[in-house]
This record gives structure tokens, sequence and C-alpha cells, in this order.
């Protein structure tokens, strides 16, 4: 399922990596699989069927993985709705979920950011759990 994800997400069908994600995580909360999470981390432009899908995972109610995953995808067309779910998400007590939301908030952050933020959250990516860090390879190194 975790090469299943990659490959959907490689291929552009960010629906079907973040529906296949979603499994994993139903089948298993603590997977090792964490790491393969479908993250939008640059704006992009969706087909219908993905946007649409990412507006179910917003709006799912009980599933805060899903919320964020619809607001990773939707920061830059939905950016009031995202915005709200991924400063909500950010103080989640999952430390998965609440490094990724504050990394999104940062990420609709980065035009106006200065020295001194980047430096602050430099030192809270460090703190981050190794599943977040692991997946942040070569963005954190950007």
């Amino acid at each position: 399922m975790a090469d299943l994800s990659g490959c959907y997400l490689d291929a552009g069908q960010i629906d079907r990596a973040g529906d296949e994600f979603l499994g994993i995580l139903s089948s298993d909360p603590a997977t090792r699989h964490f790491d393969i999470i479908p993250v939008a981390w640059r704006g992009a432009s969706l087909g219908p069927a993905a946007e649409a899908r990412a507006a179910a995972w917003l709006s799912t109610r009980g599933v805060p993985i899903a919320n964020f995953l619809g607001a990773s995808w939707l920061l830059a067309s939905r950016r009031p709705e995202a915005m709200a779910v991924l400063e909500e998400l950010s103080r989640s007590s999952d430390p998965r979920i609440a490094g990724l939301a504050s990394m999104q908030v940062w990420r609709s952050k980065l035009v106006t950011a200065t020295t001194d933020d980047v430096y602050r959250w430099q030192a809270q990516l460090e703190k981050m759990p190794a599943e977040i860090s692991e997946e942040l390879g070569p963005v954190a190194g950007a």
C-alpha cells in the first residue's frame, strides 16, 4: 500500500495517493510508513477529481490526518479554510500531525519570513518526530 501511494503521488494522482495512505493509517495508526504521506509542499493546480477529494478530506469529521491532507492540497485555492484547519491541527496532541501542520503554516508565510523566523522554524524542525524529518529529507535541506 505504501508503494502504491507513492506511485500514485508520482503520477500526480493525489486523490488516489491520499486515499491509499489513509487506508494504511486506518489499518495501522502507528504505521512505520508515515513518511510516505502525500503532502503538498508547493502550490499545485488540482484537477476536478483531486480538488473534490481534497475538499472531502478537509471536511472529514474525526480524522485529523485526512483534514491535514485536504488543507495541505487546498492551501492555494481555499486558503482561509485550509489555514484555519492547519492552525488547529498545529496544536494536535499527535506530534506527527502537529509538526506537519506547523510546516504547512510556515509554507504560507515564506514570502514574509524573516531570518529569525527561519532560525525558529529550523529549531522546531530539529525537534520533530523521526517520521517527519525522514519524510522531509530533501525539503529540510532546501
